[in-house]
């Protein structure tokens, strides 16, 4: 239900942005990563008190976020935890179940594409970074 994700993504931190989804944000105010409805209707409180929303998406955008493979951790802990909570599978975008050899070798491509991005002077989150993956 609603109210229920409503307490779970708020005890993790999220808090509801006017875009209608839940955002994990850093001290600057930059959203690290964020949890949508999969059938993209937004997050109201309104919605929220009496909706269910059968799939969630979170989102992870990885040129607009520094520290990546930290913060990637994060959002798969709060993944983890969703899917717990409320007895679900985690799924990549193509709808395959994701293992944790899967999310471990995800997170090994993080860091390379991170790796990637600081060999050629785009720091991850930077205002180029933002500009040059606008």
């Amino acid at each position: 239900s609603g109210a229920r994700l409503r307490s779970v993504a708020e005890a993790a931190g999220l808090q509801l942005e006017p875009d209608g989804q839940f955002h994990y944000l850093a001290d600057s105010g930059n959203s690290l990563y964020s949890l949508a409805s999969a059938d993209q209707t937004p997050f109201t409180l309104h919605n929220l008190l009496d909706k269910s929303f059968p799939a969630l998406t979170l989102l992870f955008d990885v040129p607009r976020v520094a520290g990546g493979a930290a913060v990637f951790d994060r959002a798969i802990t709060f993944a983890l935890q969703l899917a717990r909570e409320f007895d679900a599978r985690l799924v990549d975008d193509n709808r395959r179940e994701l293992s944790e050899a899967g999310l471990l070798k995800i997170r090994e491509q993080l860091v390379r594409i991170y790796g990637n991005m600081d060999d050629r002077g785009i720091a991850p989150g930077s205002v180029a970074a933002l500009r040059l993956f606008a």
